[in-house]
């Protein structure tokens, strides 16, 4: 089938978006094609997925690892959690779950894709739905697994439960849950406003987690849906363990002692696509070094010398770990060479005073490269500028197999530094040129 005209794109674009939208109170920009991937990039995409998901069963090894020269893995990503999280992370029901699906967020850099972040709980699983349903359907070959998101959630009948905070996703999920059944999306539920009994009804079922684990607004009956989870009477997905969700293994896997285990572990292939995607960090621990050692890679052995670093050396990332509001979205990512060097000095002021509740991480700044953007204007015709693209490849992790189910091109802007949904933003599926 030739794949349709712009305007054959767009006019199907408009009537086949729910009217609701499928974000609450967000719009993006369209475009008339998918954005290309080579098909070197694609299978690099399919083996990156697999190789995120030993790189998480490796995380839980070292985590409850009893070896002594271990027991500072976890200590780190124990940090600011509560006891009774703590507890869940032990208990033998949530012990090798690994999400249902996942999805990393990938910046497209001239030396190739690099990972700024694993999520376990995304959005966007309704919006790589839809676009890949119409995209499909007006020819355009895009990369998709067997099912459709939405046709697993219902095969298996799982609830999702929001927080407020994720409550903008909800119309995504009920436009999926509705077009994979046919029937209006009453399998979401909104944390609040969940009864103790709602929660009880849930026993035995898969539960899709919308909801942080440092969740302020978590009630009586969300604290209830953790219960269950850790006596086995429900499944939560994304499992409820904190240290998946920090973004201190990133830096944790660049570690010297590390590292070694990391790849043994691991095994060389997957070791291999690791040591490419994942960006040289740092954990900011404001332990001091002895004299005669340094941070690698910076040659420093104090963080206060960083504070004097130009701005050509300060093309660097903080970033909040995670556990926190602030390490949400965009929100807790500071780019170094973007501040002045007052704000730099703060910046590393925060980072190191916060540590004993809430890490941060230093990484390299990996520039994004220029990438042609195709969108439609206001007016319905198709403009063409440069742009910098994030990708989300959505992996469907399910009985040993792991899954490409489709992959979303944000193409924002190039003075953008931080890629994510904005109002300019590009939103497509992907397809194989």
């Amino acid at each position: 089938m030739k794949p349709a005209s712009p305007d054959l794109v767009l006019r199907t674009l408009e009537a086949r978006l729910p009217r609701e939208g499928l974000f609450r109170g967000k719009t993006w920009r369209a475009g008339p094609e998918p954005f290309a991937l080579s098909s070197v990039q694609v299978a690099d995409l399919r083996r990156i997925g697999p190789a995120l998901v030993r790189f998480l069963e490796v995380a839980e090894d070292f985590y409850h690892s009893r070896e002594p020269e271990l027991g500072f893995f976890r200590a780190l990503l124990d940090q600011g959690k509560p006891d009774w999280l703590l507890r869940l992370h032990d208990s033998a029901a949530v012990r090798r779950q690994l999400p249902l699906v996942l999805r990393p967020d990938l910046l497209w850099t001239d030396d190739g894709f690099r990972i700024t972040e694993i999520d376990g709980v995304p959005g966007g699983i309704g919006m790589i739905d839809f676009l890949n349903l119409v995209y499909g359907e007006l020819g355009f070959d895009v990369i998709r697994g067997r099912q459709l998101f939405g046709e697993v959630f219902v095969e298996r009948a799982l609830a999702v439960v929001f927080s407020r905070e994720a409550s903008d996703y909800r119309p995504e999920t009920e436009w999926m849950l509705r077009h994979a059944s046919g029937e209006p999306g009453t399998q979401t539920l909104l944390e609040p406003d969940l009864r103790m009994e709602d929660a009880e009804a849930l026993a035995g079922r898969i539960v899709y987690r919308f909801f942080e684990l440092w969740d302020e607004e978590l009630g009586a009956a969300g604290r209830r849906l953790l219960e269950m989870a850790g006596a086995g009477n429900l499944t939560l997905t994304g499992p409820p363990k904190a240290f998946f969700e920090e973004k201190l293994l990133l830096a944790l896997y660049r570690d010297p002692f590390l590292h070694p285990r990391w790849r043994r572990e691991l095994g060389a292939a997957h070791a291999e696509v690791l040591d490419r995607l994942i960006p040289f960090g740092w954990v900011l621990d404001p332990e001091p070094l002895p004299p005669h050692a340094v941070y690698p890679r910076l040659e420093n052995w104090d963080w206060s010398e960083l504070k004097e670093f130009s701005q050509e050396q300060r093309r660097l990332v903080a970033k909040v770990s995670g556990f926190c509001s602030s390490a949400w979205g965009s929100r807790g990512v500071h780019v170094g060479h973007d501040l002045s060097k007052a704000e730099w000095a703060k910046c590393l002021d925060d980072a190191l005073a916060s540590f004993p509740q809430n890490p941060w991480i230093l990484q390299e700044f990996a520039a994004s490269a220029r990438v042609p953007n195709r969108y439609f204007s206001e007016g319905g015709t198709v403009v063409e500028e440069p742009g910098v693209v994030r990708l989300s490849p959505y992996y469907l992790v399910d009985g040993g197999e792991t899954a490409l189910q489709g992959v979303l091109a944000v193409v924002c802007p190039p003075d953008k530094k931080k890629i994510h949904g904005m109002t300019e933003a590009t939103l497509v599926p992907c397809w194989e040129r």
